[in-house]
């Protein structure tokens, strides 16, 4: 199914922020919604937080 939204998301870097942005966009209700992380070569930390709070995600 082709979704109604896609939202962009970009980071770099933000580990402190990534949590709260993600669960406020699983929190949405009444679309069905596509988020597109676009990460900006971020350190180990930041992309090991996103793999465990998005496992789904492709590389």
């Amino acid at each position: 199914m082709t979704p109604t939204v896609s939202a962009g998301l970009p980071t770099c870097d933000r580990p402190q922020f990534l949590a709260a942005t993600l669960a406020s966009v699983a929190a949405q209700t009444g679309v069905d919604l596509e988020l597109i992380i676009a990460d900006d070569r971020s350190g180990k930390e930041t992309r090991a937080l996103l793999r465990r709070l998005a496992p789904c995600a492709r590389p």
